[in-house]
C-alpha cells in the first residue's frame, strides 16, 4: 500500500522543539434532562430556516497557521484561508475564538499510549526504528513544531464540540480540524492525532446520536475504526478506493471478495464486513474516479437524506475535506468544483441539528480555500461572488482568479454508473434499516414490549420514513 505522498522527500532530522505549556481541561458541562431528550423532528421539510449568525461559532488561531509552516503539505493553506475569508466577509456575522492547544489529558481520552505521545512531543530522543513504530516516517515525519500544531488543530475542534454540547451555538467550525486518519498510537496521512474522535467524545457527553459525514477523497478509516463497537455514532465515509489508493481501506464488496482488508463497505448483498453490536453502523460509499458535481450530490443527498431519516440524529460531524476538487495534487481521483462542497454543507444545515464542521484534506492551497469558503458559504447561508475579491494574496489564485472554477477543468472520463452508485445507496439504507430493527427489538424485549413502533414516542421510524418517501414522489 503506497502512502499518501511517495513523491515527496522529508527531512531526516529536526531540531528539537519543546511541547507546549497548556491550560488546565475544561469541565464538561452535564447536559439538563430536557436538553438530553430533544429529538430532532425529520418530518419537517428539509428546507429548514438557516440558525441566526450569532449561533455559528469559528474556531482559527494564528500561532497554528505560523506552525504550519514547517509542516510537510499545506505550509500556507491556514493563513490562505483566513486571508480569504476575512476578504469575503463570511467572518464577520460568525462568532470567532482562537482555538487553544489540546492538554495531554485531553489528548489521552483516545491516545492513551503516553509513549506515543512523548515521541510527537519529544521525537528527537527516539531511534528512527521507533520513530517508525509510531507512524512517524514518510508522510507523518517529525517537523518543527509538530506536537504544537497537532496540540492546536485538536483544541480547536474540542473547543468547537464543546460549544455544541453546552448549547452556546447551533454550528460549529473548525477547518483546522478534520485529522482522520490517526489512530491510538500511531500517525498516518499527514494525522497526527485525530481532533474527530476527541470531538465526538466530547460531544456523547452530551447527544445519545452523533452522525459522522466524511466527504474527503481518502476514506475516514480512523474514525470508523474508534467507533465500531458502539450504535451512537454511525459513521459514513463518501470517498475514493481503488487498488493502491491510500488507506486501502472502505473498498466495495462483492459476494466472494473485497478491494480492500479492511473497512465496512456494503456489498450489492446488504452485508457489512462489521459484526456484533455496532454491525451496519459504519456505512462507506466508495466511488470511482472522474466523480462530477452532479453524481456527487446525487450520491450525497439520498444517503445523507435516508440516514437523517432513519438514525435521527441529535448532532452531525461533518469532515469536509476537499482533496476531490479536480486536479488536488494529492487526492488525484476525483473531479468536483468549490460548489459540490457548498451545496452538500448547505443540505447538512437544512436537518436543523447541531453541526460540527470540520476541515480535511485539500492539497491546492489556493482551490482547498476556495472549496472551504464555499462550504462555509453553504452551511451559514452566506452569497459569495464568482470571482475572488482583492486582498493581499490574491495573486495565489491566478490566472482565473474564480471562486467557483479555481483550478484547470478536469478532462478525466467519470467512471461512475449512476445506477450502480443509486443500487450501494439503497442496500447501505437497507442495512442501517436492518441494524436500526434489529437494536429496536433487543431493546423492546428488555422492556417487555412488542416492538412494533421503531421510533419511539416521536411517530415511529417506519411511519417517519415512509412520509419522508410520500413526499419525495409528491416532488418528482
Amino acid at each position: 500500500m503506497t502512502g499518501y505522498s511517495d513523491q515527496y522527500d522529508f527531512p531526516s532530522e529536526d531540531p528539537y522543539v519543546p511541547a507546549p505549556s497548556v491550560p488546565p481541561p475544561l469541565a464538561p458541562r452535564i447536559p439538563t434532562d430536557q436538553e438530553s431528550n430533544r429529538l430532532p423532528n425529520f418530518l419537517q421539510d428539509a428546507n429548514l430556516a438557516q440558525p441566526t449568525p450569532d449561533k455559528i461559532y469559528y474556531f482559527k488561531s494564528p500561532r497554528l497557521a505560523d506552525l504550519a509552516r514547517q509542516s510537510h503539505v499545506n505550509k500556507d493553506r491556514a493563513i490562505l484561508l483566513n486571508s480569504l475569508l476575512n476578504s469575503l466577509g463570511l467572518l464577520n456575522s460568525l462568532h470567532v475564538e482562537e482555538s487553544r492547544p489540546a492538554t495531554v489529558e485531553e489528548l489521552s481520552q483516545y491516545h492513551s499510549d503516553t509513549q506515543y505521545l512523548t515521541a510527537l512531543a519529544n521525537y528527537q530522543l527516539f531511534s528512527p526504528r521507533q520513530l517508525a513504530q509510531y507512524g512517524l516516517v514518510d508522510d507523518c515525519a517529525p517537523y518543527p513544531g509538530m506536537f504544537e500544531h497537532a496540540c492546536l488543530c485538536v483544541g480547536g475542534s474540542i473547543q468547537a464540540a464543546a460549544a455544541l454540547a453546552e448549547r452556546r451555538c447551533k454550528i460549529a467550525i473548525n477547518f483546522d480540524g478534520g485529522r482522520h486518519h490517526a489512530i491510538k498510537a500511531k500517525a498516518s496521512g499527514f494525522c497526527y492525532v485525530n481532533d474527530v474522535v476527541l470531538a465526538i467524545l466530547r460531544l456523547l457527553s452530551t447527544f445519545k446520536r452523533v452522525l459522522y459525514l466524511d466527504i474527503d477523497v481518502h476514506h475516514g478509516d480512523a474514525v470508523e475504526e474508534a467507533f465500531k463497537s458502539t450504535e451512537r455514532v454511525l459513521t459514513t465515509s463518501i470517498h475514493h478506493s481503488s487498488p493502491g489508493y491510500f488507506p486501502g481501506t472502505g473498498g466495495k464488496l462483492n459476494s466472494t471478495n473485497r478491494t480492500s482488508n479492511n473497512g465496512s463497505s456494503i456489498n450489492n448483498n446488504g452485508k457489512s464486513n462489521i459484526s456484533g453490536k455496532a454491525e451496519g453502523f459504519a456505512l462507506n460509499l466508495p466511488l470511482e474516479e472522474g466523480l462530477k458535481d452532479g453524481l456527487f450530490l446525487q450520491a450525497f443527498s439520498e444517503l445523507c437524506n435516508g440516514i437523517a431519516e432513519l438514525y435521527r440524529p441529535e448532532c452531525i460531524v461533518m469532515c469536509c475535506g476537499v482533496d476531490g476538487l479536480a486536479n488536488d495534487p494529492i487526492g488525484r481521483a476525483w473531479s468536483l468544483t468549490p460548489a459540490a462542497y457548498g451545496a452538500a454543507t448547505a443540505q447538512v444545515a437544512s436537518y436543523g441539528v447541531p453541526i460540527l464542521l470540520l476541515g480535511g484534506g485539500g492539497y491546492d492551497s489556493a482551490a482547498a480555500c476556495c472549496a472551504f469558503a464555499a462550504a462555509l458559504a453553504g452551511i451559514t447561508g452566506q452569497a459569495l461572488p464568482e470571482d475572488v475579491p482583492q486582498h493581499h494574496y490574491l495573486d495565489r489564485y491566478g490566472p482565473s482568479y474564480s471562486l467557483i472554477n479555481p483550478g484547470r477543468p478536469s478532462l478525466a472520463p467519470d467512471m461512475n454508473n449512476d445506477s450502480e452508485v443509486e443500487g450501494m445507496c439503497e442496500s447501505l439504507l437497507s442495512v442501517l434499516r436492518s441494524a436500526l430493527e434489529k437494536k429496536h427489538a433487543v431493546e423492546q424485549q428488555k422492556l417487555g414490549g412488542n416492538g412494533e413502533n421503531l421510533g419511539g414516542g416521536d411517530g415511529g421510524l417506519q411511519r417517519v420514513v415512509q412520509a419522508k418517501r410520500m413526499k419525495l414522489e409528491a416532488h418528482r
